[in-house]
């Protein structure tokens, strides 16, 4: 058989796939381009994997947006900036501005979430974990040389939106606990478990002056907490 007679391969099949990748890839560009263009972000994305929040310089920052080319120009003219009287608490404002054309993007440094930024309910979530304040916080980004956290009204809104949710999600745990301890405990015959638990108490301050305390039982069967009173 000679080579003419040999049946040839398809290239029909690669060609259709690299044909469909970069159809797709540009479908994704154009759409981060409209979003772009649109003059704000979106956090929505897809294609990469960095999340979360970071402590980042400004400075650094600075330099590598103005090493960047405008996307409506495409000069090397862009000026990076805040605008810090629309900064709320650790939340900052801040603004790209292509001197050639007049281009701009402004942005926050943090997803909104209803009426709060989630940076500062995330703020205030840690510094309430580790048992400090408003003035803790405001002491902790002096040193960091971080904009001011929440006010106080501010703050207090926060402090209170968390141990709102933190006592339900408590008292979900507890209920559960409860629930697990009277299938392993409680007969067929019998309406009420007989468990023995172990009690302890805590203060809010060292010494016997404290007006604010609570107790707990905890099962000595799980080892999980069954109740809690304020006292």
């Amino acid at each position: 058989m000679s080579d003419r007679d040999k049946p040839k391969k398809s290239k029909r099949s690669g060609a259709s796939t690299s044909k469909s990748a970069s159809e797709k890839s540009e479908r994704r560009i154009s759409a981060s381009a409209r979003k772009i263009g649109s003059g704000s972000l979106t956090t929505n994305r897809k294609q990469s994997n960095v999340s979360g929040y970071r402590f980042v310089d400004i400075d650094i920052l600075g330099e590598v947006f103005e090493e960047m080319i405008c996307k409506e120009c495409f000069d090397k003219n862009l000026v990076f900036s805040e605008l810090a009287f629309k900064r709320r608490g650790c939340a900052s404002f801040f603004r790209l501005f292509c001197k050639s054309c007049g281009w701009e993007l402004k942005f926050y440094t943090s997803k909104k979430t209803k009426q709060f930024f989630e940076v500062n309910r995330r703020f205030v979530y840690s510094m309430r974990t580790i048992g400090q304040g408003q003035a803790s916080a405001k002491r902790f980004c002096g040193i960091m040389n971080m904009p001011a956290p929440p006010l106080p009204n501010a703050f207090d809104r926060h402090n209170k939106a968390l141990a709102k949710v933190a006592k339900s999600c408590a008292q979900e745990a507890m209920l559960e606990a409860a629930k697990e301890l009277f299938k392993i405990k409680v007969k067929k015959s019998e309406s009420v478990a007989q468990c023995g638990v172990s009690c302890d108490g805590t203060w809010q301050k060292r010494g016997h002056s404290s007006l604010n305390g609570c107790v707990t039982a905890i099962s000595m069967d799980t080892g999980k907490c069954l109740d809690v009173a304020i006292m």
